[in-house]
């Protein structure tokens, strides 16, 4: 895989992960989530693969983050905060 592509890949994981706990809809900002650090946060993770293998068994809808996510805490913060 270029190594471009594997920072991209992993932030769509990011996107649909907010998506998915509702702190990102397709077309609204991100809320309390400070969506630039959370982008850093996740490029630089080195769990990408296992993201992508749990987002594509989790539901469509989450109440929260998986615990292994470095991004988990800001986004059940920003998932809270909508509550």
């Amino acid at each position: 895989m270029p190594l471009c592509s594997r920072p991209n890949e992993q932030i769509r994981n990011l996107l649909d992960l907010a998506r998915r706990l509702g702190v990102l809809a397709d077309s609204e900002s991100a809320g309390d989530l400070d969506l630039v650090s959370a982008v850093r946060i996740c490029a630089d993770c080195s769990c990408g693969e296992t993201c992508r293998d749990w987002l594509a068994n989790a539901p469509r809808k989450l109440k929260q983050p998986p615990s292994f996510c470095p991004d988990a805490l800001p986004l059940a913060r920003a998932k809270a905060a909508l509550a």
